[in-house]
């Protein structure tokens, strides 16, 4: 991981704790605050997303690369080597940290954060938007939000082994498991 990328955003908070190799922030941010990805959320998304040098189809028709990049109209990525894909990696989760950050009004932990930055970047902002999950966390019903993850393992309609383990590990880490 290049720390030119990790170490700024971890500066910016006051207190951690590394237990088996994954860095733990006991800070708690509140809603207005910038959040920070840790690495243990990052390497959530990266161990489900998988790492591929070549596009592959995606079930909604589309394609994607590298660590789930959505290869979107106009860029023409065929291939792609380890360093480029993390560089790719880096954009797309600000992305969806922003997300996140426009859409959640409460309180969250790093634990919740970093859930809901994997939810929403391999989901996308317009299905964290129309979420009951969205919905529950600004009510503040965190553990209604907890089991709102499951409902989203559904890839062309039919339930995904795959998704199913990932909402599952997002559901632990957002009740802090």
């Amino acid at each position: 991981m290049n720390s030119e990328f990790i170490y700024p955003r971890l500066r910016k908070f006051a207190s951690s704790v590394v237990i088996a190799g994954f860095l733990y922030f006991s800070e708690i941010a509140s809603a207005g605050q910038n959040y920070n990805l840790s690495l243990h959320g990052i390497g959530l998304i990266k161990k489900f997303e998988g790492f591929s040098t070549v596009k592959y189809r995606e079930p909604n028709g589309g394609y994607s690369i590298g660590y789930g990049h959505f290869i979107r109209v106009g860029e023409n990525l065929e291939k792609i080597t380890e360093k480029e894909a993390e560089a790719v990696l880096k954009k797309d989760l600000l992305s969806a940290e922003k997300a996140v950050e426009r859409n959640v009004r409460v309180p969250l932990n790093q634990g919740q954060y970093d859930a809901l930055v994997s939810f929403t970047y391999n989901l996308g902002e317009g299905n964290l938007q129309k979420s009951g999950l969205l919905k529950k966390i600004n009510s503040k019903d965190y553990r209604g939000a907890s089991m709102e993850f499951i409902k989203w393992s559904y890839s062309g309609g039919k339930k995904s082994k795959g998704l199913e383990a990932r909402r599952k590990k997002e559901a632990e880490i957002f009740k802090g498991k």
